[in-house]
């Protein structure tokens, strides 16, 4: 089922533009979470039946669908962004082996963030990031329009390391869940836009929101 879905959404995202593709996703979207594929529960079958995608054998540019598929499937119910325990699971969990930083990422965001959700702009953009910028931060230009958390991730790198003792040098990993990344391999750095028109994914997203908010005035009228 979740390779089906995932296939479905792919092909939805091959052609932005088409209302069609919209409604395509809309459904698709009410089907995964009628079943309750949705939150942790779709990160688990992620886990559970990963072998049948193989993300971890895509080539960058397929992978990047995937990426959108991940934090699509991860939303709750009649909500646009993910809650920030999921995000930081699904991270550890389809990032190992591609972000270098993805262990002192994920730290920081449980030890910082002070939201709890974790917008879509936020989520693309930190595959960009793990793309993008070097492992030592060194071509990371803050006068870019990355968001605000990871502006504050890379000042949070830079001021441990300008205040760590030498011997200290190499900070240890954290364990956050059970999809943790234990080992880090080289990443192919990837030029990419950092701001994005609103595409499909995010129209549909709107709409589904926009519907089940006005489902809810309605049941509340009639009460």
């Amino acid at each position: 089922m979740l390779h089906q879905a995932y296939e479905e959404f792919a092909g939805a995202l091959r052609d932005p533009s088409s209302q069609s593709n919209k409604a395509r996703l809309s459904h698709l979207s009410d089907q995964l979470q009628a079943r309750g594929v949705y939150g942790d529960a779709a990160l688990h079958l992620l886990q559970k039946y990963g072998g049948q995608i193989n993300w971890q054998g895509m080539s960058q540019e397929v992978f990047s669908s995937f990426y959108r598929f991940v934090y699509f499937i991860c939303r709750e119910p009649g909500k646009r962004n993910v809650q920030v325990g999921t995000a930081l699971a699904a991270w550890q969990l389809v990032l190992c082996g591609r972000f270098r930083l993805l262990e002192r990422w994920c730290s920081y965001v449980s030890s910082h963030h002070k939201a709890n959700v974790v917008l879509e702009d936020t989520w693309r953009q930190v595959l960009d990031f793990s793309r993008t910028v070097h492992e030592d931060l060194s071509n990371y230009d803050p006068a870019s329009a990355w968001p605000v958390l990871l502006d504050d991730f890379v000042e949070h790198i830079k001021g441990s390391r300008r205040h760590r003792p030498a011997q200290l040098s190499v900070e240890p990993l954290d364990i956050l869940s059970p999809w943790a990344c234990r080992t880090i391999t080289a990443v192919s750095p990837r030029s990419g836009s950092k701001r994005r028109p609103p595409d499909v994914l995010e129209e549909t997203s709107a709409a589904s929101a926009a519907a089940a908010a006005a489902a809810a005035a309605a049941a509340a009228g009639e009460l």
